[in-house]
């Protein structure tokens, strides 16, 4: 593989928006490229705070600081990162996928909440089509090990 010494095909930056129609209307997705990873991975952090400010007034204030500073280690050791297991079974679940299309769309999070649950069909075919377009290199391979399953 050559290196490229354009920053933004390194970075993932695949140039304009798809479109895609769903339920009656079309949208304009972003790949899933290095923001869109950044703004997802700082969302579910937002997440992780907001659920542990929530418990603050059922512990103690040691208890809290211990599990502040278990928080803040665990994001500065990468369990929130785009490939980590955490996110990787947070985009499994309903609220991580709609994270996902909104952060991609523009959509608010209830929108895809609601159609994910109106059009499921739809939405597998735009999460597979969104899927193949951001990871070409990823599709390339289900192909060869279907391939050499087959084989």
């Amino acid at each position: 593989m050559q290196p490229n010494a354009n920053v933004t095909a390194n970075l993932g930056n695949f140039g304009p928006p798809f479109e895609h129609q769903i339920s009656g209307k079309t949208i304009k997705f972003k790949y899933i490229d290095q923001s869109v990873k950044a703004a997802l991975e700082q969302k579910l952090i937002g997440k992780a705070k907001m659920l542990l400010k929530n418990e603050k007034n059922q512990l103690t204030d040691d208890e809290f600081k211990l599990a502040y500073e278990s928080h803040a280690e665990a994001c500065v050791s990468g369990k929130y990162s785009f490939g980590s297991k955490t996110m990787q079974n947070f985009l499994q679940t309903p609220n991580g996928i709609a994270m996902l299309l909104s952060i991609c769309s523009g959509e608010t999070e209830d929108y895809w909440q609601y159609t994910l649950t109106d059009d499921p069909l739809e939405c597998s075919l735009l999460i597979k089509k969104l899927l193949d377009l951001s990871f070409p290199s990823l599709k390339k391979i289900q192909q060869q090990q279907e391939q050499d399953q087959n084989g």
